[in-house]
């Protein structure tokens, strides 16, 4: 079976699946706008390339959430279930 391989769109080298990577971008065109004249594409990038091109008031929240799962998963054990909302009766 052949592993995908991804390409940054900001630095041109390979994304490897080492969290916070592989990172992935969703353009959209006219946003908001009639339907017809929408389109999406996805890029792929590092995450680090991603942070570095941000304007300093944009922030990259989920890289922090992000480690902070990996964290708890560190602490809690990789095969434990992440709680979901409560189920009710």
């Amino acid at each position: 079976m052949n592993t995908p391989t991804y390409q940054c769109c900001f630095c041109g080298k390979t994304v490897e699946p080492v969290p916070p990577d592989v990172g992935s971008l969703l353009f959209t065109t006219c946003h908001g706008g009639p339907s017809d004249l929408q389109h999406e594409q996805i890029d792929f990038c590092h995450a680090e390339c991603l942070r570095a091109r941000l304007h300093p008031s944009a922030t990259l929240y989920a890289v922090d959430l992000l480690k902070l799962a990996l964290r708890k998963r560190s602490v809690d054990g990789p095969d434990l279930p992440v709680p979901g909302p409560p189920v009710s009766s």
